[in-house]
C-alpha cells in the first residue's frame, strides 16, 4: 500500500489523501472467531489473552508488512505486493490451528470466507505466504514464554493469607503464570505495587465490611442494578472490552487494515501483561479472599470486624489469590488502548454471556474498568482497595505500550512547500500576507499537521530590518506576515519561512522556503 499523499493548505488544513481507505473486516472477524475457539476449547483467561495476543501480534505483523507503517513486533518483514487482507486472515488461522488443533472445522470455514473475499492472483498467494511466515515467527517467539512451565506451589497458613476456597476448594490457579514472558513489560515486577492493607488498620476494615454487606449472596443493600452489573462483569474482559467492544468500536468508526490490525495487537498484548502483572502481584503477596477472610474475621486482630462463619459470595470464588483484582487491571489496561485510539468518550453497547439479554452501554471507555470494580466488589471476589490498585496498574500498563510498541518511529515526508507570494514589491514597508502551502507524505498518519515555527531574515542583528517596527509576525498555522521592505545597500532580503511537519506519534521533519524583496526597483521575471 502506498503512503497516503496528503496536501495541507493554508490555515483551514484542508486535507487531501490519495489513499484507499481499507475497512477492518478480516481483523474483527478473526477477533470473534479466536474467541469462539479458545471458549470452545478453555475459556480460561490466561491462555485465552495468550492466544488472542498472539492470533493479532502475527496478523499485524502481517499487514505491516505490507503497509510498511508501524514498528514490526517479531517479524521484521516487506512484502508490499501481497494482499494484506489474505495475509491477515492466513496469519490468524495458522497461529490458532496449532493453538487449537480440535477446532480445524471452525477455523477453516473462517479461511474459507476471508478468502474467498480476496480477488485470485499473484498478490492473494503473496499474502497467504506472508500469513504464514509472521504466524510461524509468532508461534516460535512464545515456544518458550513459560505459559506451560511447572511451578510448585504450596498455600500458606494463618491471618491474611491465602488458602483454596469454597465450595471447590481448587488448588491455586497456573502459578506459573507470573514467570510468562511479557509482550511489552521489561519483567513480570514492572508493574508490582505495594502490599495490601495492614489487617490492624482502618482500611482494611472499612474494605472488609463493604464487601461483608455487599458481596453476600443475599445482600439485602445490593441493589437489582448492582446484581446485574456483578454478573455482567463475570465475562472475561478479554473477550468483552477486548473482543466484542473492540469490535464495536471499529465497526461505529472503519480504521485503516494497519491501524486496526495495530488496535487489536496493542489490546491483546496489554490485557495479556495485565494478567501477567497481576499474577506476578498475587503470588508475591498472597492475601486471603473475603470469602476466608469474613469466615476467620476473629482472627485478623481488628476489633472492627466481625466474623460470619456461613457468609458466601454471591458467585463462587475464582481459584487464586486477591489481591490485587484481574478483571480491573486488564479492564483498565484494554481501555486505555481503546482512547487512545477513539478518544474517550464513545458510546458503545455490548453483551455478556453472564448476564444474558441484559446488554450494558458506556458512554466512556474508561467506565468499563470503574463499573469492573464495582462488580468485582459486588460479587463478593475482592476489595475496594484491590480493585483501585489494579486500576493504576492497568493504565501504567496501557500508557507503557502505547509509548514502547507498535509505533511509528518515520517522520512525515515532506514533498513540497509553496509560498502564495514569492516577491513582496513594492518595498513599501508594509506587511503582507503570506500563506503557505504544504505537500507532506507519511505511511501511518493520513493527515499529518503542519505550521510554521520560525521566520528568519538575512537582514539586521535582531531580524528587524531598517526600522523598528517588527518585519514579520506569524499570524496562524501556516500564514505569515512580512514587512516589504530590503536595506537600501546590498541584493535585498530573503525571508526565510521553517515549517514543521508532524505526525500523530510525534515524529516531525522540517523543511524551508524563501520570500524575497529585491533591490532592484522592477520585479525579476519568474
Amino acid at each position: 500500500m502506498q503512503p497516503p499523499i496528503c496536501l495541507v493548505i493554508w490555515a483551514c488544513l484542508v486535507v487531501i489523501c490519495f489513499a484507499t481507505q481499507t475497512r477492518a473486516d478480516v481483523i474483527s472477524d478473526w477477533n470473534d472467531t479466536a474467541i469462539r475457539a479458545i471458549k470452545a476449547v478453555n475459556p480460561n483467561a490466561l491462555f485465552g489473552s495468550r492466544a488472542l495476543a498472539m492470533t493479532h501480534v502475527a496478523q499485524f505483523d502481517a499487514v505491516n508488512a505490507v503497509a510498511r507503517c508501524y514498528q514490526p513486533y517479531a517479524a521484521d518483514l516487506s512484502v508490499p505486493g501481497a494482499s494484506a487482507e489474505a495475509a491477515a486472515a492466513q496469519a490468524a488461522y495458522h497461529v490458532l490451528t496449532n493453538l487449537y488443533p480440535t477446532q480445524g472445522p471452525l477455523l477453516d470455514a473462517a479461511l474459507s470466507v476471508s478468502l474467498a473475499a480476496v480477488p485470485g492472483g499473484q498478490s492473494k498467494l503473496a499474502g497467504i505466504a506472508l500469513g504464514n511466515a509472521t504466524a510461524a515467527a509468532v508461534l516460535a517467539l512464545r515456544a518458550n514464554d513459560g505459559a506451560t512451565a511447572v511451578v510448585p506451589y504450596t498455600p500458606g497458613t494463618g491471618p491474611g493469607v491465602w488458602i483454596p476456597t469454597p465450595s471447590a476448594f481448587a488448588p491455586a490457579l497456573l502459578p506459573q503464570w507470573r514467570y510468562v514472558t511479557p509482550w511489552t513489560m521489561s519483567s513480570p515486577d514492572q508493574f508490582r505495587p505495594g502490599p495490601p492493607p495492614a489487617l490492624d488498620s482502618a482500611l482494611w476494615a472499612q474494605d472488609f465490611n463493604e464487601i461483608k454487606a455487599i458481596g453476600e449472596t443475599n445482600s439485602p443493600i445490593r441493589t437489582p442494578e448492582q446484581t446485574d452489573i456483578a454478573l455482567f462483569h463475570i465475562e472475561v474482559p478479554s473477550y468483552t472490552l477486548g473482543g466484542s467492544a473492540s469490535r464495536y468500536a471499529v465497526a461505529a468508526r472503519p480504521l485503516r487494515l494497519a491501524d486496526s490490525a495495530r488496535l487489536f495487537a496493542l489490546e491483546n498484548m496489554v490485557m495479556a501483561d495485565a494478567l501477567v502483572s497481576v499474577w506476578d502481584a498475587k503470588f508475591t503477596y498472597n492475601f486471603w479472599r473475603p470469602v476466608t477472610a469474613i469466615r476467620a474475621a476473629d482472627t485478623d486482630g481488628n476489633p472492627a470486624t466481625g466474623p460470619d462463619p456461613a457468609w458466601t459470595p454471591l458467585r463462587a470464588t475464582p481459584p487464586h489469590p486477591e489481591y490485587p483484582a484481574a478483571h480491573t487491571i486488564v479492564s483498565a489496561a484494554g481501555a486505555e488502548v481503546l482512547a487512545s485510539v477513539f478518544g474517550n468518550e464513545f458510546t458503545f453497547t455490548i453483551e455478556s454471556p453472564t448476564l444474558p439479554g441484559r446488554p450494558r452501554t458506556f458512554a466512556r471507555f474508561s467506565d468499563f474498568p470503574g463499573e469492573s470494580s464495582a462488580a468485582r466488589i459486588g460479587a463478593g471476589f475482592h476489595y475496594r482497595n484491590s480493585t483501585e490498585v489494579a486500576a493504576q496498574m492497568g493504565v501504567r500498563i496501557g500508557q507503557h505500550a502505547l509509548a514502547t510498541v507498535l509505533r511509528d518511529i518515520e517522520p512525515p515526508v515532506i514533498l513540497g512547500v509553496v509560498p502564495s507570494v514569492k516577491e513582496l514589491w513594492p518595498p513599501n514597508r508594509r506587511l503582507v500576507p503570506v500563506s503557505v502551502a504544504v505537500i507532506a507524505t507519511d505511511n501511518c498518519d493520513p493527515a499529518p499537521t503542519a505550521e510554521i515555527i520560525e521566520v528568519t531574515s538575512n537582514e539586521g542583528l535582531t531580524g528587524r530590518g531598517d526600522f523598528t517596527a517588527p518585519d514579520w509576525e506569524i499570524t496562524g498555522p501556516l500564514s505569515v506576515n512580512l514587512r516589504a521592505e530590503r536595506s537600501r545597500a546590498g541584493p535585498g532580503r530573503v525571508y526565510t519561512i521553517t515549517i514543521r511537519c508532524t505526525d500523530a506519534f510525534g515524529n516531525s521533519s522540517v523543511e524551508r522556503v524563501q520570500v524575497t524583496c529585491p533591490h532592484d526597483q522592477r520585479r525579476s521575471e519568474e
